[in-house]
């Protein structure tokens, strides 16, 4: 059984390493995404931070985004920055750009 845990947490490991956000996503369907892959991990006993959630989330971004990436990473500690005040930050940016 063990070795069954082991596999699955390689396989949903390798799929939050390789996931990202596609270019008609929204932010809210990539978060759901992104927070029910990380929900799988933790129920198959690894614990991933919220720094690495958060820096992953970043990098995953179509380029579309890269002035709010830029935005976010200059007026926040990204360091200290939970994953809710990233999908917070994010919502209010993107609608922003919509207004535009």
């Amino acid at each position: 059984m063990e070795k069954v845990k082991k596999t699955k947490r390689q396989m949903l490991r390798k799929e939050f390493d390789t996931i990202y956000m596609k270019e008609f996503e929204n932010i809210d369907s990539f978060f759901t995404q992104v927070v029910g892959l990380v929900t799988e991990i933790t129920a198959y006993g690894e614990t991933l931070k919220d720094g690495r959630i958060v820096q992953k989330i970043l990098r995953s971004f179509p380029s579309r985004f890269d002035p709010i990436v830029v935005a976010i990473e200059e007026t926040k500690d990204i360091s200290q920055f939970s994953v809710y005040e990233l999908h917070a930050s994010l919502i209010f940016h993107e609608h922003v750009l919509n207004r535009i």
